[in-house]
């Protein structure tokens, strides 16, 4: 039995005996969605209404399965009937408020591996979808994210794709550095792609700072990228022109120190969007906010849930303009943005193409802020088959 699995199945049985601590130590070996389909189910069949109600507040979904039953039929088979009518009421719930599409546990149930790779003397910790073989893409998270933010993206391009998301180093499940940069982020990439096992060139997609990550590659190792796709990132010209606007100064969001929370259920609820946005899907919002919480060192001084990312990245970045990177890079590059993104100014394209002798597609997202994977996750979805499409396609054809 495979690690995750046994995750699972220890997730299932804690769930169903009522044990909540137990529940949460398998969680935190295993955040992913098998792990916490399995414990809705488990605590279905038990009829732990507690428990129940808390991981459907967390968004996995109340159509959850576990060895191939679903939850509802779970507690139906047990007489648990204080479950059946809370998945009952949930599921009514959810379809009328229309806030989880039917795509999504279809999306989420696409098998992945996890693996991690040594970079010097850290860990990178990444995701997969898909066959080894075939024509690779990396996804890249913003910053303080994490893979998982492309959990319910990369699924619909791993029919014909070998998908790969990485936890930057200081992000996520991978080690904390003490130096951080785009460059570095760069050369961590290489790694995973080698580890896990990549072939061809590969497409770099990145949101936020991860599209100037994409940049740093591109301008670091064009000859040997399919190209890139920069989601909504805020890039500046050295000279910016009459008009322009700043993007969000994210320095007002650093946190002075790490916080700590007593229960999952505390930090969780203190996620929040940086820049801060409306939030129209919930249940993505809290798929994401789940897995960016992680459990303090048992012989820590902060006994509680904490944060994924280094605190001290907001103080400790070395950025690199946004034109050094443009000036060297030569592989196609194409810009997506969010109809009303606070952190991108309309004139980024015509910036973006003035250092490009190749067209530089621009989409733009409609009904869409600058967390747009949340926003418009099949919009997203459909812009970047379509430009894949696009590239792939010779000239005339």
């Amino acid at each position: 039995m495979d690690p995750l699995e046994r995750a699972a199945d220890g997730a299932h049985a804690a769930a169903r005996a009522d044990d909540m601590d137990l529940l949460r130590r398998w969680v935190a070996v295993a955040p992913a969605p098998a792990t916490l389909n399995a414990a809705l189910c488990g605590a279905a069949r038990g009829n732990r209404v507690e428990i129940l109600d808390w991981l459907l507040s967390c968004g996995v979904p109340a159509s959850a399965t576990f060895e191939g039953v679903p939850a509802l039929e779970w507690a139906s088979r047990e007489d648990a009937a204080d479950a059946v009518r809370l998945l009952q009421a949930t599921q009514a719930t959810t379809e009328s408020a229309g806030e989880r599409a039917a795509w999504l546990p279809a999306a989420l149930a696409v098998p992945r591996r996890e693996g991690t790779v040594g970079h010097g003397s850290e860990t990178i910790h990444w995701i997969e979808w898909g066959e080894r073989g075939a024509p690779p893409i990396v996804f890249v998270h913003g910053f303080v994210g994490h893979a998982e933010w492309w959990s319910f993206i990369a699924p619909f391009l791993a029919g014909d794709r070998h998908c790969i998301a990485l936890d930057l180093s200081g992000h996520g499940d991978s080690s904390w550095s003490d130096t951080y940069s785009r460059e570095k982020w760069s050369t961590e990439i290489d790694d995973v792609l080698t580890a896990a096992g990549a072939v061809g060139n590969p497409l770099v997609v990145g949101h936020s700072m991860g599209g100037l990550v994409a940049l740093a590659t591109a301008a670091r190792r064009s000859s040997t990228l399919r190209g890139i796709v920069v989601v909504d990132s805020p890039m500046r010209p050295p000279e910016p022109p009459p008009g322009w606007t700043e993007p969000v100064p994210w320095r007002e969001a650093a946190p002075t120190r790490r916080s700590v929370y007593p229960t999952f259920e505390e930090a969780v609820a203190r996620f929040r969007l940086v820049p801060a946005q409306p939030v129209s899907n919930t249940t993505l919002f809290r798929h994401v906010a789940t897995r960016s919480v992680r459990r303090t060192e048992p012989d820590g001084d902060d006994v509680g849930w904490t944060w994924k990312f280094d605190p001290s990245m907001f103080g400790r970045r070395e950025l690199t303009p946004t034109c050094t990177y443009l000036e060297t890079a030569s592989c196609p590059i194409a810009v997506v943005t969010a109809e009303h993104s606070w952190v991108v100014d309309p004139t980024v394209p015509e910036y973006v193409h003035l250092f490009q002798e190749r067209h530089v597609p621009h989409v733009v997202i409609p009904d869409a802020h600058h967390h747009l994977l949340i926003d418009q996750p099949l919009a997203l979805v459909t812009a970047l088959r379509t430009l894949l499409q696009t590239w792939e396609t010779p000239h005339g054809r």
